[in-house]
């Protein structure tokens, strides 16, 4: 590895540690052209996983510092999920299923 790939490392560790991301999008934000119209990459399994932290009952306020999204967009991506049919269905199924549909 070359000093111009190492300080890009280094700098998207300092960007992750203040901005409270993840890796991934703290590498996007540091080689993009536009840093703060970055967002973060939320996949199925994510969405999935923010449904079951909300049914233990954590706030989305709380998921959303997770996934360093805001209380909205995590509320928006669990309603979806709540709102079709797989809502109704419980336990286990109603994960398996999210993460097919979403």
């Amino acid at each position: 590895m070359d000093a111009a790939c190492i300080k890009i490392n280094y700098y998207a560790l300092i960007v992750a540690i203040l901005r409270g991301c993840n890796p991934e999008t703290a590498f996007e934000m540091v080689q993009a052209d536009h840093p703060d119209r970055v967002r973060p990459q939320i996949s199925k399994a994510d969405v999935a996983d923010m449904v079951k932290f909300k049914e233990k009952g954590l706030t989305y306020e709380k998921i959303g510092a997770i996934y360093g999204v805001n209380k909205y967009f995590v509320f928006n991506r669990v309603r979806k999920i709540r709102g079709s049919d797989l809502g109704k269905l419980s336990g286990g199924d109603n994960l398996a299923k999210a993460k097919e549909s979403y």
